[in-house]
């Protein structure tokens, strides 16, 4: 049923819908629904690959216009179902990413030398969706903002994985995957019935929700078409996908739990990832080869849904109330890609003119476009789309279903107050001294002034697979140690141990520490293609990147400055600085907000070390 108002979380009733479940909460779901069709046969052209260097870099698709109406119905979609994903502890982990370390004892993934050119994408999809329906985001993690007027995403970019000469089919399947960077914009339609009269052609439900024939469909929900950005509204000017929102209820008479819609939303992005394409001075966002491994900015996807402003809605989703004491979401999010091809040059990017200004549109400058000979540049949506392209109903699109709603980002532990006379340990005595007289603006604006995110695993093997290292565990202890020493007021560690082996993790690694020092996230997703960035099939490191766009979004609300580097890098303050947060407070007092740093090759002066480990001599 619907309660698109006055909605209102009632603890003990989700507790007995959820009770009546088999497994205590719905089960995230992908439907996949199958290629757009709107491609015209033969007009694509990779291009000759030897004269790349020349400016061969093929011809764009040609694409049906206005684009057909998508006539696919629930029948139509595929399902695939995640049960790991069964609570919320350590949510990112068991998102469907990848197929993981083995299946049935057999490697599933390799990430180097991969010689998979050509595959079954429904047998992966067991296992992750976005091969098969490369509309789907490849969602690593997911998390609401502190205030619960948000539900952030961070994805990658699949494309990206495989980029070599033989790759050709997945290169051209996976192009959604870049239409998802590039906004659209939707155009709210009056009801149901205005839908049919502009698309007749589309899906309808034969039976009303009210009647009872073993399937359910919501009537009165919003319904949309594709719209230019002078025609599309505020919330539509802008988006990519259609976030619909629902939790459960108890049917006393029946003894099952059902769902209640609770609102729909339209996704925003946190930036306009084309326009920034064009201030990097690209012509496009991917390219018909498909080496496009050099727009790094397009590795990683972030956007959010607006949460429904529905009674307590955002209020349960902000103080955790939604999320039971076991773990157990009561809320979910069903992500609805909005589909269009891509677009592939600047002439045809999608812009307005307070972004740009309108001599952009009229290409007063006479920049060459990148294809063909367009005179007037911008994104004709009337000519592309039509007046009349409605979208589907949700339950006729392919899409993510029963995305679980968990807490937001808890906030730092306070530090355990200690007294430097109290110390024993020296490299506590150290720690204290380095912070006293931390009473900066900074610190009370926000619990953090210096925090580190590190992606780290206790084994792993070099990129291109050539060596295995296994002493990454005392690496990072010590490592851990000298960057608190330095001023670093918390240190996040993305364990990525369990993409490299089954058999260990940071956990024991990590254990000296306090809560207040270190948080451990669990990160088992697979560097997608680990070779070396030189190889024909260039490396990318999706784990890496999401990694990194996790902590930030997740943990940069409680610190004033965030660092992002490796364990075999040492931060060293230097000159007339003895710790790193005296750096950092310098440069904001200068306006600096972002620091880069070299990297140089450094060893150890023994004639300035102590040879003491854990209160011993080394090596006894």
């Amino acid at each position: 049923r619907l309660q698109l108002s006055d909605f209102k979380f009632d603890k003990s009733k989700v507790e007995q819908a959820v009770e009546a479940l088999p497994r205590r909460m719905k089960t995230l779901t992908a439907f996949v629904e199958d290629a757009l069709n709107d491609e015209i046969p033969g007009a694509r052209d990779r291009g000759d690959r030897e004269n790349r260097k020349k400016g061969d870099h093929g011809t764009p698709p040609k694409f049906t216009e206005p684009m057909p109406v998508r006539t696919t119905n629930p029948e139509s979609l595929r399902m695939f179902e995640y049960p790991k994903t069964d609570s919320c502890h350590e949510l990112a982990s068991k998102l469907p990413v990848d197929a993981g370390l083995s299946v049935e004892g057999k490697p599933v993934l390799l990430n180097t030398q991969n010689r998979r050119y050509d595959y079954d994408v429904y047998e992966d999809a067991k296992f992750c969706p976005v091969d098969a329906d490369a509309f789907l985001p490849w969602i690593h993690d997911m998390f609401p903002s502190s205030n619960g007027e948000f539900i952030h995403f961070v994805a990658q970019n699949k494309r990206r994985c495989n980029t070599g000469e033989r790759f050709e089919k997945a290169l051209e399947r996976l192009e959604p995957q870049v239409a998802l960077f590039q906004a659209v914009g939707v155009k709210k339609l009056k009801d149901d019935e205005e839908a049919k009269s502009l698309a007749p052609e589309m899906w309808v439900p034969a039976v009303k929700d009210n009647e009872d024939d073993g399937e359910k469909y919501a009537e009165g929900m919003p319904r949309y078409r594709l719209a230019s950005a002078e025609e599309a509204d505020d919330e539509g000017e802008f988006t990519r996908f259609i976030c619909r929102f629902h939790t459960l209820e108890y049917d006393a008479t029946s003894k099952k739990t059902n769902d209640v819609i609770v609102g729909e939303t339209l996704s925003v992005f946190p930036m306009n990832y084309e326009y920034v394409n064009l201030r990097k001075r690209k012509d496009g966002m991917l390219t018909i080869e498909g080496k496009d491994n050099g727009l790094f900015w397009l590795s990683n996807l972030r956007f959010d849904c607006p949460v429904p402003d529905n009674g307590n809605l955002r209020g349960a989703i902000a103080s955790g109330e939604s999320v039971l004491d076991d773990g157990t979401p009561s809320i979910y999010v069903d992500l609805v890609p909005i589909r269009t091809h891509p677009r592939y040059a600047y002439e045809d990017a999608y812009y307005t003119k307070d972004m740009v200004g309108p001599n952009w549109f009229s290409n007063t400058s006479k920049r060459s476009p990148v294809y063909g000979t367009k005179k007037e540049f911008g994104f004709e949506a009337d000519k592309i789309f039509g007046k009349e392209h409605v979208l589907p109903r949700v339950e006729a699109s392919g899409r993510w279903t029963n995305l679980p709603i968990c807490t937001v980002p808890p906030p730092p532990p306070p530090a355990p107050v200690v007294e430097a006379n109290e110390v024993e340990d020296h490299e506590i005595k150290a720690q204290v001294a380095s912070l006293e007289g931390d009473a900066s603006s900074q610190d009370k604006e926000k619990p953090y002034t210096l925090t580190a995110c590190v992606w780290a695993s206790a084994t792993f093997h070099t990129r291109g697979g050539d060596r295995k290292v296994d002493d990454t565990m005392d690496r990072t202890r010590e490592w851990i140690e000298y960057h608190l020493m330095m001023g670093f007021d918390h240190i996040y560690i993305y364990d990525n141990t369990h993409a490299n082996s089954n058999s260990t993790d940071l956990i024991e690694t990590l254990s000296p520490f306090s809560n207040s020092e270190v948080t451990r996230i669990e990160w088992p997703h697979i560097v997608c293609n680990n070779n070396i960035p030189a190889h024909e099939n260039t490396g990318e490191r999706s784990s890496q990147y999401a990694a990194e766009s996790s902590c930030r979004q997740r943990y940069g609300q409680y610190t004033e400055w965030m660092s992002h580097f490796d364990t075999d890098e040492y931060f060293i303050p230097m000159g007339k600085y003895d710790n790193l947060k005296d750096v950092v407070r310098d440069a904001h007092k200068e306006g600096t907000n972002t620091l880069s740093f070299r990297s140089t090759r450094a060893y150890p002066n023994f004639n300035h070390m102590e040879k003491f480990s854990n209160g011993g001599e080394c090596g006894k």
